[in-house]
């Protein structure tokens, strides 16, 4: 690929090729003031060791480091790294590979990805190799986060440290098996070096609890202000706004960050039109979703940027999104969305959750998500009449009540997060002792058999002595109970493993649901089922008691962690789903054997 080619690549993001070799931001430069740009290195090598990995992805790692050296040097004692395995040749464009169009660029393996059926909109489809397109995906977002958070320098938007290409990660990594990083692999990388967000991102806590009206105005106030700065300052649009991008730092304030799909929102061909599938499946626009749409006549950023904005408002004030794509062919609450059923939509709700859960939703807010949902773009909310509607001006949000809340959240997970750890300490314990009581038993199965072929023995002399095995707690049958009919339970899971792309299979007249569930070991995929099974018994006669079952012969596959995942795990989202759709998970005190053991306490 010329040169003239790659300057046609990057005329969209306005950003001059030399400034791609290494990119970096002053440690002296204020959080709020502007972006200066300069040729010293930031982060010396050795000033900053390894903690742990924050997340994973297509593109490579964010992991947290933290100072060696406490020092007076005006940087962060933490810092998150956003760390892309690849090489970038002096022009720009990835070594080794060709470069492609912005709109071939590949997504996260969460994310919709950008197939060769949506072309660029400069032309027709590219052909690209799986791998090159995967490449070329890394090197767009990496190209997009460097330009884009270098130039927002913002309140609400996470502050950018150092950002660089072709170069040794300078950090610390000592070899240990909770990381399992290599140092050797990251002795060519590209990375960004930002602050850290020590507070988590608003997804653990609207998954934790929803947030008061009080809370849900003042964050959606930050987000405002963001996209205000964002749309009409600097006329560019995001394209990937979710909870799990709203970090939130030590102070509980907002800082928006992820902008690899990040874009001008004049568009390429400068009609403020876009023809690329981009963003998470659950927040993307039904005019994106729709490829015929996209395609041939392209969507406004702006509106598809409020549109997601519709639907975190609503996660923040219910705990849950309103669905889970925006197709009425595909979702039920979209469709009465989309059928502009509101009425029918907010009864539902109401009727089968909030209430349940004691939430108020005001009108003004029911008023405002209505807007913002419309399939129709055009009757979307703009920018400047959110900001200057009634209830987003007038509401007398408190700042210090609604981060006391939030920061009782935070401790509030941090609690459950401690006991999480001990019951699935316990529970590995156990786990272990089922996997060895099933290897002694197969043990003694095969011995007898050995014994009983050979021609010489005698039966009463081949009675092999077999002591029973001790008996066990088994964790594939927890003492676990739901009260009421477990089939909106299941329904969830369904919706679950679909959003996971995990294999199920769930038939409508039945309490059982069939997972296929990959192992840990990466390559290997087993049957898990799990039923509810009523109960006949004086102490469980109209309940329903969980039951996990696997498969006999794949029963020697598991690992310890396997099984975690396959008890605790699923408990735990079988205690989630069953508050969501108003039922209850519990034990029952009166079995001193299985109490506590591996069902999930719902009183913690």
């Amino acid at each position: 690929m010329c040169i003239a080619q790659i300057q046609k690549i990057m005329e969209p993001l306005q950003i001059p090729l030399h400034q791609l070799k290494l990119v970096k931001q002053s440690s002296s430069t204020q959080a709020h003031g502007p972006t200066k740009f300069n040729s010293h290195v930031v982060l010396q090598p050795g000033e900053y060791e390894l903690v742990k990995v924050l997340a994973e992805g297509s593109y490579g790692k964010v992991i947290l480091a933290k100072k060696v050296i406490d020092m007076e040097d005006g940087l962060p004692g933490q810092i998150a790294v956003k760390v892309f395995q690849m090489a970038i040749s002096e022009n720009g464009a990835p070594k080794d590979e060709n470069m492609a169009d912005e709109d071939q660029a590949g997504t996260s393996d969460e994310q919709v990805k950008n197939t060769d059926v949506h072309g660029p909109e400069t032309g027709g489809p590219v052909e690209e190799s799986p791998s090159m397109r995967k490449r070329n995906g890394m090197q767009r977002h990496f190209i997009n986060e460097v330009h884009y958070l270098t130039k927002l320098v913002h309140p609400n938007i996470v502050r950018v440290i150092e950002t660089a290409t072709n170069r040794a990660l300078p950090i610390q990594i000592i070899p240990s098996s909770s990381h399992k990083l290599s140092p050797d692999s990251y002795k060519v990388c590209s990375y960004i070096a930002m602050d850290f967000a020590d507070r988590g991102n608003l997804f653990e806590y609207v998954s934790y609890q929803a947030l008061s009206e009080n809370a849900t105005c003042f964050y959606l106030r930050q987000l405002l202000s963001v996209l205000d700065f964002m749309h009409s300052k600097h006329l560019v649009c995001h394209r990937d706004l979710k909870p799990e991008n709203l970090l939130l730092d030590s102070n509980f304030d907002l800082k928006v960050a992820d902008f690899g799909f990040a874009t001008s929102k004049r568009g390429i061909r400068g009609d403020y039109l876009h023809n690329t599938c981009k963003g998470t499946l659950g927040y993307m626009a039904p005019e994106i979703l729709n490829i015929q749409t996209c395609e041939q006549r392209g969507y406004n950023s702006e509106q598809t940027d409020l549109f997601a904005l519709g639907v975190i408002l609503f996660s923040m004030f219910m705990g849950r999104p309103p669905f889970w794509q925006a197709d009425p062919m595909q979702d039920r609450h979209f469709k009465l969305l989309h059928l502009q059923q509101y009425a029918y939509f907010w009864n539902i709700w109401e009727q089968q959750y909030a209430n349940q859960a004691g939430i108020r939703i005001s009108q003004d807010l029911k008023m405002i998500f209505n807007s913002l949902i419309s399939s129709v773009p055009s009757y979307r909310l703009s920018l400047l009449e959110l900001r200057y509607h009634p209830w987003v001006r007038g509401f007398p949000v408190d700042e210090q009540k609604a981060k006391e809340e939030m920061r009782n959240m935070w401790n509030g997970m941090r609690m459950r997060e401690t006991i999480q750890q001990q019951q699935q300490q316990m529970a590995s314990q156990k786990a272990q002792q089922v996997v060895t009581a099933i290897q002694e038993q197969q043990y003694i199965e095969e011995s007898k058999q050995q014994i009983s072929d050979m021609p010489t023995a005698n039966d009463n002399n081949n009675e092999m002595s077999t002591a029973s095995v001790p008996e066990i707690d088994n964790p594939f049958s927890p003492n676990a109970y739901v009260r009421a009919d477990p089939k909106p339970i299941l329904i969830e899971l369904e919706q679950y493993a679909i959003k996971a792309g995990m294999g199920c299979k769930f038939k409508r007249n039945s309490h059982k649901i069939e997972f296929q569930f990959p192992l840990s070991d990466g390559q290997r995929v087993i049957d898990f089922e799990v039923a509810f099974e009523k109960g006949r018994k004086k102490k469980d006669l109209g309940l329903y008691r969980v039951r996990f079952n696997i498969p006999e012969n794949d029963m020697p596959k598991l690992q310890e962690q396997d099984i975690d995942f396959l008890t605790v795990g699923f408990l735990k989202l079988i205690d989630h789903f069953a508050r969501v759709v108003n039922n209850e998970l519990f034990t029952i005190n009166d079995d001193p054997q299985y109490e506590g053991s591996f069902a999930i306490n719902t009183q913690q």
